[in-house]
């Protein structure tokens, strides 16, 4: 049986929660579901692991979540590709541990050095060039101290150009999110015969975007699975950011099987109790609608 998931490993916004010095009662709560990293999400398909995003903490969370029982089983499926969304610190900032990690698996398994491969980074070219390359540049080089290849290969992917990646299939689709993130995109996501959509960080208000003309379909039920931001719970447009208010408008036209919530940040000021309570009183729909937590796994 081939293994096919989604695990959320990062679903809060910059700094995570809880936040320093916050007194807030989100940071203060002492519930599993409300203590948030920043963004990542690896998918898992057949031997296949790709990470979308990479924010702080993520590589802990990733200890925890996948590899402390794969080690234990002693079966380690590394992760060779990361795809970044936009070029804000807090989706890519610990991409330089991912290689880290994997050149220390290849010379555990007894690679050489000089047989070594690369982790794959896929970037819009404003990603790379305007953010990720300035902390993550050198890893493309050899390293002359060690007398060691790069860790790191650049691809730049364009709007629509669908790419593939071991097992998984993925279409890069521009969104707007701010003046200082050009660039960004949302992936159209293929696993196993289902179609998932990550908006990524993404402005739902702005004139310029249509997720209509966006995506290559338009049908109804067409997507398994949603992962949307929901930075806030009311509409903020000048953040940049989406709110569950606008997500469940978009939400309505697609009909997914289920939608996941994720990217919460201190602007939504309610745990997570409280955002599933409010959901089922305000925004109760036939499609099943989860909140994202850290370590959520959502099985294929």
């Amino acid at each position: 049986m081939c293994i096919c998931y989604v695990r959320m490993i990062g679903t809060g916004a910059a700094w995570g929660m809880p936040d320093l010095m916050c007194k807030c009662k989100v940071c203060r709560s002492s519930f599993f579901k409300d203590k948030r990293t920043e963004s990542g999400i690896l998918l898992c398909s057949g031997n296949t692991r790709l990470l979308i995003d990479v924010g702080r903490g993520v590589i802990k969370n990733l200890i925890n979540f996948e590899y402390t029982s794969q080690i234990l089983d002693d079966i380690i499926y590394p992760i060779d590709g990361i795809c970044i969304s936009h070029g804000h610190t807090d989706h890519y900032c610990e991409t330089e541990a991912v290689c880290q990690a994997y050149r220390r698996l290849q010379r555990a398994n007894g690679v050489l050095p000089s047989a070594n491969k690369k982790v794959t980074l896929y970037s819009s070219q404003y990603t790379w060039s305007h953010a990720v390359e300035k902390s993550c540049g050198h890893l493309q080089q050899p390293s002359t101290l060690r007398n060691r290849p790069p860790m790191l290969e650049n691809i730049i992917i364009e709007h629509k150009k669908k790419f593939r990646h071991g097992d998984i299939e993925v279409t890069p689709l521009n969104v707007i999110h701010s003046s200082v993130a050009d660039g960004a995109f949302a992936f159209l996501i293929g696993m196993r015969n289902k179609k998932i959509l990550y908006t990524g960080d993404f402005t739902p208000s702005s004139p310029q975007w249509d997720w209509k003309e966006a995506l290559p379909f338009d049908k109804r039920d067409a997507l398994d699975l949603v992962i949307i931001e929901a930075n806030s719970w009311n509409s903020m447009p000048e953040t940049g950011h989406s709110s569950v208010e606008e997500d469940i408008k978009m939400l309505d036209k697609f009909h997914p099987k289920i939608a996941v919530l994720t990217h919460i940040s201190h602007e939504m000021k309610k745990t997570h109790e409280e955002i599933e309570i409010a959901l089922k009183e305000t925004y109760d729909r036939d499609y099943q609608i989860i909140v994202a937590y850290d370590g959520l796994r959502l099985n294929f």
